[in-house]
């Protein structure tokens, strides 16, 4: 049943991801491709085999976008107030993750629209958001007192007080994050640490790219770059937990937008310019360069995330060169069947991978097993040594 309820949570994901991305108007392509990297991202990957309760805030944030962009656009507050109930339901912590995300996507939005850009039309509008928001709490109130309080009692909420975090955190984290954030991009194995996992499909990174040269959506370049600065300051990891430790498992946040970033671009891929090549050319050249010149990168697995990459470039280059004719449909398939190729090896890559102290895998014990061991306490072992003592003395 527990095995069931994973598969169906990845499914979800992926739906969520295609309602939020056809609900923007993106193709059935481009919403199938980015539902199906964003289901087999990194962090899915990582903690939904571990943790199948951090799955939720992925299958949630997509929708939720969706009912705050309908707020926003059509003043339709209530798919708002039932997602909120739901995911007040669900998890208060990742509750709190969510509701920062659609602040800043709010905010944003209100900003770079120039009908909205009025101070009646971000009150108002705020006003019927937090109005919502509190019919939804209402709604799920009977779960969260206790998972409020639940989360007050926990560890989480004992990381110690803000002036204790500022004396003893660094403004920046150590100096080769940054090398190990641009690495783990393409692969899962590699993170930074502190649950930053991405792991995307190659185009996604090349897809960045084009954010910076192509002028589509106002809203998208300044969300990447918030949200990319979230990854490489401590007291955002430390802010986006609650407060209680430096810990980056909103990074599922960046990954809708990168996602959304990867279905808004993916037509473009095949008009590229000689800027945008040579670019994208540049990008590959230096995450090889980290790859062979880092022992701790120059791995099977570094290479398998490189080698990725280089075959999606040249898939690129071929789409872009007037002497293949190869059609709008053999292109698709093509793109499709490096993305599947990504999102499989990846995933093998880190299920698999025994480098390291512990290999994931070692992290399961064997089908049918679990019950024996959940009871191998030390309570058991001395109830079983007193029945002998008993038997011992009967005899």
């Amino acid at each position: 049943a527990y095995d069931i309820q994973i598969l169906l949570r990845y499914f979800l994901s992926g739906i969520s991801m295609s309602i939020m991305l056809r609900y923007f108007k993106k193709s059935f392509f481009a919403s199938y491709l980015g539902s199906m990297a964003y289901a087999f991202c990194g962090y899915a990957i990582y903690t939904g085999t571990k943790h199948g309760l951090f799955l939720v805030p992925m299958i949630l944030l997509p929708v939720l976008v969706v009912a705050m962009e309908e707020l926003i656009s059509k003043k339709k507050w209530y798919l708002l107030t039932v997602l909120t109930a739901i995911s007040v339901l669900s998890s208060y912590y990742f509750l709190y993750m969510n509701t920062i995300a659609l602040g800043i996507y709010f905010i944003v939005r209100i900003l770079c629209t120039k009908e909205y850009r009025n101070i009646k039309t971000f009150f108002t509008r705020g006003l019927i958001i937090t109005g919502s928001y509190l019919i939804g709490a209402a709604i799920g109130s009977v779960t969260l007192f206790n998972s409020f309080g639940g989360y007050v009692g926990s560890s989480r909420s004992s990381g110690g007080s803000v002036s204790s975090f500022l004396s003893t955190t660094p403004l920046f984290y150590r100096p080769l994050w940054l090398s190990d954030f641009f690495i783990g991009f393409l692969s899962d194995y590699y993170s930074p640490g502190l649950w930053l996992r991405i792991g995307l499909a190659p185009l996604a990174l090349l897809a960045i790219i084009l954010v910076f040269t192509r002028v589509r959506k106002k809203e998208i370049k300044p969300i990447f770059l918030l949200l990319t600065l979230f990854c490489i300051i401590p007291v955002f990891g430390y802010v986006l937990n609650g407060f209680s430790n430096v810990s980056n498992r909103w990074c599922y946040i960046y990954i809708v937008a990168l996602i959304f970033i990867l279905a808004e671009y993916l037509d473009d891929f095949r008009s590229l310019t000689n800027i945008e090549i040579g670019l994208m050319c540049a990008v590959t050249a230096f995450y090889g360069l980290i790859i062979f010149f880092t022992q701790k990168h120059r791995t099977d697995t570094g290479l398998g995330a490189f080698s990725l990459l280089v075959i999606t470039l040249l898939t690129l280059l071929i789409l872009n060169n007037d002497r293949f004719h190869i059609s709008k449909k053999a292109g698709q398939r093509i793109i499709l069947t490096i993305t599947l190729l990504s999102v499989i090896l990846n995933a093998n890559m880190y299920i698999t991978n025994t480098q390291g102290e512990v290999p994931h895998l070692n992290n399961y014990v064997k089908k049918g097993t679990s019950m024996a061991k959940m009871s191998a306490t030390a309570l058991k072992y001395l109830d079983e040594a007193t029945k002998d003592e008993e038997g011992q003395e009967d005899k």
